[in-house]
């Protein structure tokens, strides 16, 4: 099924100008309520999961933690109005990662944590990871554990599982153990029951990264994230240059090799890829960062590539130093998507580091304080809005086919995203936003 803009929403598109704020919500408790991925339903419902502690208010809807920290998953109409929320967890502490959804609307989720939980049919391994499956109404389809713990997560058009993340010694992904050889990838699919049909090693000497994971319209894998000092993904063998490089490869339904290289560096000496996302042409746009050969922080960087491998265009975005010779500031990519007409949306994680007031940014449209960024690139990679919020916690962004934006994070004290200030109720509160095109 083609996802839909909801119905009763074109107005707002008439009427805003680009990248202005259409809503945004707080939702929360006294203690931490964390948002970590989000993803889009065919009916253009945001479906929110993350970890909260103590309880989550979402309007009428109340969750309450069993102990430790608890998984929650939350479905969001695209007026910003919960639909249902669940709640999964026992006297431990576990949390939902990744989430993904399906063309009927169902979602699945990747949770870890460090004792067997029942997500509704009986209970299930955490500790090496799980996946739960719920339909539309939120209701439980099936659960399992994983065995090992992914990075990754995505749903192909036959409802196929894709998962991908790195492990060290085995991983077990349901076919029988795999043996690393330090630290290596895995990628495994499975079937839309949640059956392993086939699980996948790359590796080398080294650390090998997987980090973003998407599929295409021809169920074809792409694969994304970073090495060193080389990785083998079924073509020649990559060498990375200086500490770690950023790899992008495809690989066919049966994990074949299709072509794998390094993308292109501002210095070639440090970069990785955090996320990926495969436009309605099969070109795979990406987001990560580049270290520029020992410069004092890490760029923003965004690419489009072609189906068959050809880079099609490529940007680094640097922040201006306060004085000559301070950090540049830290602007890694964080997640990343696109719209009916190929453009491109990234959002940046600017936590880590401390920099000193007054650093900027510009991203094409003029210099920005430091903070979470908002970029919008058309399709040719030039510049159609930039926004900066407040320091955010991992957000994560999900764009509709007619180009509206959803972002979902978390934070603590008072985030401004455009409409009002929102403050948190004691912890760290989710956040979700909603953006004109």
């Amino acid at each position: 099924m083609e996802e839909q803009e909801p119905a009763g929403t074109s107005a707002e598109a008439l009427t805003a100008s680009p990248g202005e704020h259409l809503w945004s919500r707080r939702f929360g408790g006294a203690l931490d309520q964390l948002a970590e991925d989000v993803a889009l339903d065919p009916q253009g419902n945001l479906l929110v999961v993350g970890r909260f502690s103590g309880s989550l208010v979402l309007d009428g809807l109340v969750l309450t933690s069993a102990g430790g920290a608890d998984v929650f998953a939350v479905k969001i109409n695209a007026g910003g109005v919960p639909l249902w929320a669940r709640r999964f967890g026992g006297a431990a502490d576990e949390g939902a990662t990744l989430a993904a959804v399906d063309d009927q609307g169902e979602v699945v989720i990747h949770v870890v944590g460090s004792q067997p939980v029942d997500f509704g049919g009986g209970p299930v391994e955490t500790a090496s990871a799980a996946l739960i499956k719920l339909d539309a109404t939120g209701s439980h389809v099936w659960s399992r554990s994983l065995g090992a713990v992914a990075t990754a997560l995505a749903v192909d058009g036959t409802s196929h599982v894709l998962v991908a993340g790195t492990y060290t010694e085995l991983a077990d992904l349901g076919l029988g153990p795999m043996p690393a050889f330090g630290s290596d990838i895995f990628v495994a699919r499975l079937d839309a029951g949640g059956t392993t049909l086939s699980s996948w090693r790359f590796g080398a000497e080294g650390n090998q990264v997987a980090r973003a994971l998407a599929a295409d319209s021809a169920g074809n894998v792409v694969l994304a994230g970073d090495f060193n000092p080389r990785i083998f993904l079924g073509g020649e063998d990559l060498y990375a240059l200086g500490s770690r490089s950023a790899f992008l490869a495809k690989l066919d339904a049966g994990g074949f090799h299709v072509w794998s290289q390094m993308l292109p560096s501002d210095s070639w000496y440090n970069s990785s890829v955090n996320a990926l996302a495969v436009d309605g042409a099969d070109n795979i746009v990406a987001t990560g960062w580049d270290g520029g050969g020992g410069a004092s922080g890490r760029a923003l960087s965004v690419f489009k590539v072609a189906p068959g491998g050809a880079v099609l265009w490529s940007r680094f975005y640097w922040g201006t130093p306060v004085e000559p010779g301070d950090t540049v500031g830290s602007w890694p990519g964080r997640s990343i998507g696109t719209d009916a007409e190929g453009n491109v949306v990234v959002a940046t994680d600017p936590t880590g580091i401390n920099p000193p007031s007054g650093l900027t940014i510009d991203l094409g449209g003029g210099p920005l304080p430091f903070g979470a960024l908002l970029l919008k690139l058309d399709s040719s990679g030039n510049h159609v809005w930039s926004r900066s919020w407040a320091r955010t916690s991992r957000p994560e962004l999900a764009v509709a086919p007619g180009g509206r934006v959803f972002v979902g994070g978390s934070f603590t004290g008072t985030l401004d995203c455009g409409g009002w200030p929102l403050t948190s109720a004691g912890g760290a509160d989710m956040f979700l936003a909603k953006l004109a095109p």
